[in-house]
């Protein structure tokens, strides 16, 4: 005889049923949105139409490198500031560009603070990071081709100062919010948040103005009423609340502010597209692995990397032992211990192009899916 419900059970249990139907229709929901996602780049970096990591370089940055190496651009050194002011003139960017951000958002988040702020210098293709006492310059540089490029530059006096490609940068300038490209952004943060990531989001000109300019100096005699910033609307600007001594100007130019905030969403958008018309423009199947969104791309670069032999091994043993099971009938003896075709030298030959391939089929799709579930 079938259980009666007791009265107060059935609209618990209705509910229930009815909580599950939603529940399902929002993972078909958001699955199909998923799959139509369309405002984000879904390939990989190593991808043979991008090869961004390899392919040859045609920034202002790279140029210069080039021109130093050879001898024909010397960058002069100050005790100072470094490099910076070489740095500026050669690369053609203004110092009155200057930007001054305190939330502790950057590589060199310990030395970043209300009292030391970091500046930043840009122009249409080039921004520079400079901390006050820091022995690290931080460049980005936008090429036609790849897109932003990252670079940095020690601050110790040399007769010919290297700048070094670093793609350390990759790990934040890589997200939906740079359209899945390596990209440029600007944060806005919470004023009791140091780091700036629990109370912060990236902000461009579709922001509204309220929402904008946390954790940023401002300066100007016509700054909004009404933003997240600290805004200093006389002389000496921003000189009046930090020292600034070896800073280049004591401006945080709220205009400046604005522009680099089109700018950012702007060249994403152009490498956005770049990439997105190299990769449909590619033959099918030119690429050795298959393209996925480029977070999880770096997600299984670094399974396989850190995968061992003993993985490999493993799985395997486990697969040919099933094999030998099945084909002998023979129980878990030693006859089926050390699988026909399998040998220890074997799997520790597997290469890692072997493991990433096998971890891809397994688990890109549900990796893209769930990445463009959460952003959405």
């Amino acid at each position: 005889m079938p259980r009666r419900l007791h009265p107060v059970t059935k609209p618990v249990s209705a509910l229930l049923a009815l909580s599950t139907a939603l529940y399902a229709t929002a993972v078909a929901t958001t699955t199909s949105i998923a799959a139509q996602r369309q405002d984000a780049f879904v390939g990989s970096l190593s991808d043979p139409s991008i090869d961004y990591l390899h392919a040859p370089l045609n920034d202002p940055v790279s140029a210069l490198a080039r021109d130093i190496e050879d001898g024909a651009a010397i960058l002069k050194f100050d005790a100072a500031t470094g490099y910076l002011i070489s740095v500026l003139d050669r690369l053609n960017v203004p110092v009155e560009s200057q930007v001054l951000v305190y939330s502790q958002t950057s590589l060199q988040a310990p030395m970043i603070g209300r009292a030391n702020p970091r500046a930043i210098y840009f122009n249409d293709t080039v921004a520079i990071g400079w901390v006050r006492g820091s022995s690290v310059l931080e460049l980005a540089s936008h090429d036609p081709r790849q897109g932003v490029v990252f670079y940095r530059l020690d601050q110790r006096e040399s007769a010919r100062p290297r700048l070094d490609r670093s793609t350390g940068c990759l790990r934040c300038h890589i997200s939906w919010d740079t359209l899945a490209v390596p990209g440029m952004m600007v944060l806005s943060t919470g004023p009791d948040d140091a780091a700036g990531y629990a109370t912060g989001g990236v902000v461009d000109v579709r922001d509204p103005i309220p929402s904008r300019w946390g954790s940023w100096y401002l300066t100007g005699r016509a700054v909004p009423p009404q933003h997240l910033g600290t805004a200093i609307t006389s002389p000496p600007w921003v000189a009046s609340a930090v020292d600034l001594k070896n800073y280049p100007t004591p401006h945080s130019d709220v205009v400046a502010l604005m522009v680099l905030e089109h700018q950012t969403h702007a060249v994403n958008l152009l490498t956005f597209l770049g990439w997105k018309h190299a990769s449909a423009r590619a033959p099918s199947g030119s690429g050795s692995i298959p393209r996925l969104s480029m977070r999880c791309q770096r997600i299984y670069e670094r399974r396989s990397i850190a995968a061992s032999s003993t993985f490999w091994r493993r799985r395997h043993r486990k697969k040919s032992m099933r094999a030998c099971h099945r084909k002998t009938g023979a129980p878990s003896g030693r006859s089926c211990k050390r699988p026909n075709g399998i040998s220890r030298a074997d799997s520790h030959e597997a290469t890692k192009t072997q493991l990433r391939r096998y971890l891809l089929k397994k688990s890109s799709v549900r990796c893209h899916a769930s990445f463009a579930a959460a952003s959405s």
